[in-house]
Order: C-alpha cells, then structure tokens, then sequence
C-alpha cells in the first residue's frame, strides 16, 4: 500500500473516529435535555394545578366562614320555624316550586322579590360585588341559600327553581359538608361555573341549611393565562380538562367541554407523554391532576402542558449547525497540512526513488538531497554514505584489478613476452591508475569519518 494511500485512510478513520463520537454526544445530550425539559413541565403543571386547588379552596373558605355568621344563622333558624308550622311542608314547597317555574325568565314576582331583596340577601349581593370589584370580574355567578327543607331562602338573583332539596349538589352538600360540582353551563348566572354547596350548621351542630356558590370558572382560566404570558416556551400551550377528561380551558383554539385528544395519552393521576397532533407536529407534554388543598380534596381535574418537541431540541441543532461549520473548517485546514506533510514525505521519497534507479544503473556518483533538517535529511546522510561506500568498493575492485594486471604485465617482461617500451608504457599507465585509485578510497573514508562522529 502506497504512502499516499495509508495517509489518506489515516485521516478518514481520524475524521470517522471523529464524528462518530460527536453524533454519539450529540444523541446523549438531546435525551439529557429532553428528560430535563420533560421533567421541568412535569414539576411546572404540579404547581398551577396546585394554584387551581388552592384557589378553589380559598372560595370554600370564604363561604365556609360565612356560614359561621351568627345573622346567617339566626335567619336560617327563623326561616325553619315558619316551615315547620306548616300543616304540609313539603306540599307547601312543591306548590311554589310550581309557581316559581311557571313565570318567565325575566319576571319578578313579589314572593320571589320578598326573598332577592331580604337582609341576607343583600349582605350576599355585597359579598359578590366586592369580590367583582376586587378581582376586575365576576367572581360569583351567583350565592343562594336554602333553609334545611331545601327551600330557598336568600339569594343574589332569580334562581331556577324555588326546590333545591331534590338537586344533587343539595344532597351531597349536606351529608358531605362541602361539594363541589362539574364544570358547566349555569343558566341562572350565565357563565360556565362550577356550583360549591356548603352545609350551614348551628353552634350546637344541627343542620339547619345550604349555602350554594356559582363560582366562575374564570379566576381558575386566569392562572393559566398569566402562566401563558411568562412561558419559556414559544409553542408551550396549556390545557384544562375536567374529572372526564373534557377541555375546560385551552390557550390554543378549542370548544369547551369537548373531548381532549391526546386523552389516550393520559394514564393515571401524574406523568408524561409523547404525542403528534393534527398537523404531525411532534409534541412533548406533562399532565398533573388536582391533588385538593387542605381540606379541599380536589375536583379530579388535569392540566396538560405541551411543546413542540424541536423547539425543545433547538439548542441542539444550533449545536449541530455549529458544529457542521467548524468540521468544515477543521476539515480544509487538516486536509491543507496532510497535503503539506504528504508532500514533503512523497517529494523525499521520490529523491531516493530517483537516486536508487540511477545507482543500479551505474550512475555511483548520484546523491539524494534533502534540505529539511529532519529525519529524511539524516536518512539521506546515511544513504548517500552507503553510496560512497558502494563506490568505494567499486574503486578498490579497480585497484585490485588494476594490481593484478601489473603483476601480469611483470611476469610477461620477465619471460620476454612483451618489449621494453611497452612494459614501460602500460606499467606507467597501471601504476597511474593504482594511484588515484588509493587517493579516491582515503578522500571517501574521510567523509564516512566525519558523518559517524
């Protein structure tokens, strides 16, 4: 295999070596910054879900307090005595219930404006509006509350219906306490709320009513739009569901109460998942599910938190892009100096090349010259040595033949086989030769002398 060639394979497996250690970098570093990310959404929908409870939770407290006020109560008892010397309570109930249902939505009766207009009912009306005013909306779609039959008894606005008693969210207020119901449209407040019912005790513990608070969903929306305008993320988006997996919020476009796509994706209270959406549009994305607050245990709702997985990666092809432009620059400027090194190397080796075919030809006086002082410059030396030696020994071969041929040409006098003048011509001629054939051999091992000093 040529020099040329061991070179050039030399700097491929180099360059391969090379990058096969940076894509294996590179393919670390994107899982690194991918579980990073994934982690950090994960850790970041815990805490707006754990804002969504907490602010729940603080409305229930608000109301729970309330049920606690001795006005309240003293009402709510005065409005079960006047039940409770009815002849038929429930009689009495269900024909209002009648009455009430059969006016319009816009007609006040004056039973109805008896009960809209009462002290507690006005106290509620400036609950409500102090929290509009404090929160720049309306907090409260409406508070009602019913005596311990279920009738109402005070409330901010006309209601639905005058019975409460055979609603679910009555029922369950007072045997749990505290309940909080599905996301939905409330027609008596027009906004989509979710209900709270509060169970109104006495000091001595005795049920004696039902507070139900419409709370608009509105302040739960808010903290994810405030924790849209602080995202890190350009295509972070941020998504409520309800206890069944339905779309209460989406900062992308979405109708509420619809199905949640990527709901296949959702498995268990907490976690991650991949997903592509309509588009193909890779997506990475964390849910975490309502936890409660204190002694809010929770609605079961979810926040999913989603981003597009190549802005996520970005880092990384900027990295990649980076990293194009240096191995080009590396490239040129390593192929520039394996082309200088290769040249220097091949010109030498063609010196020697040049220099061995002329001395097998018999050219004993060809050198090889190099000017670089390195390793090739002492290799010359060392040659071009060897070669004075060659020829060395080609001049002592000479002498000998020359000597040889002398002692022939005595003998050959001797018996008479030749003249005088010719003995005399060639032996001067031979012993000539002998001479500088001797001056040639001391003049070379001068020379080798001085190289081996």
């Amino acid at each position: 295999m040529k020099v040329q060639t061991k070179l050039i394979l030399g700097f491929l497996i180099i360059y391969l070596l090379f990058g096969i250690t940076v894509l294996i970098s590179i393919y670390n570093i994107s899982n690194i910054l991918e579980k990073s990310a994934s982690d950090n959404l994960l850790i970041y929908t815990h805490g707006l879900m754990e804002q969504i409870d907490k602010h729940i939770n603080e409305r229930i407290e608000d109301f729970k307090i309330y049920s606690k006020d001795l006005e309240l109560q003293e009402f709510l008892k005065q409005s079960n005595n006047e039940f409770e010397k009815l002849s038929d309570v429930q009689s009495y109930i269900t024909q209002k219930d009648l009455e009430w249902n059969s006016t319009q939505k816009i007609e006040i009766t004056p039973f109805m404006k008896n009960l809209i207009d009462n002290r507690i009912s006005q106290q509620l009306r400036q609950k409500t509006k102090f929290y509009e005013s404090d929160y720049g909306y309306k907090l409260y779609g409406e508070v009602f509350i019913t005596n311990k039959y279920g009738a109402n008894a005070a409330e901010t606005g006309k209601t639905t219906d005058y019975r409460q008693d055979d609603e679910n969210w009555w029922q369950r207020g007072k045997s749990d306490g505290v309940y909080v119901e599905d996301v939905k449209y409330d027609q008596s407040a027009d906004v989509y709320s979710t209900a709270i019912s509060i169970r109104v005790d006495d000091d001595d513990g005795n049920f004696i009513g039902v507070i139900k608070v419409v709370l608009n969903i509105q302040g739960v929306i808010n903290v994810l739009k405030e924790a849209e305008t602080h995202k890190r993320f350009s295509s972070m988006e941020f998504i409520l569901l309800d206890e069944k997996d339905r779309i209460l919020f989406s900062t992308t476009n979405y109708e509420l109460l619809q199905p949640f796509s990527f709901f296949s994706k959702i498995n268990g209270k907490n976690g991650l998942f991949k997903a592509k959406d309509s588009e193909g549009i890779e997506k990475i994305g964390a849910y975490s599910s309502s936890k409660g607050y204190k002694s809010f245990k929770g609605l079961g709702w979810i926040i999913t938190v989603d981003v597009d997985r190549s802005e996520i990666l970005n880092p990384i092809y900027r990295l990649v892009i980076n990293f194009l432009a240096l191995a080009v620059i590396l490239i040129v400027i390593a192929g520039a100096v394996g082309f200088y090194v290769y040249s220097s190397i091949s010109t030498s080796l063609e010196k020697f090349e040049k220099t061995i075919d002329l001395i097998s030809k018999g050219s004993l006086d060809a050198r090889v010259e190099i000017k670089s002082k390195d390793e090739f410059y002492m290799l010359a030396l060392a040659f071009n040595s060897m070669a004075d030696q060659l020829k060395s020994f080609k001049r002592v071969e000479k002498k000998q033949k020359l000597e040889k041929e002398l002692e022939a040409l005595e003998a050959s006098h001797k018996i008479g086989f030749i003249s005088d003048d010719s003995y005399t011509k060639e032996r001067k001629r031979l012993e000539e030769g002998i001479i500088r054939a001797k001056s040639a051999e001391g003049k070379l091992q001068e020379k080798v002398g001085e190289f081996f000093k």
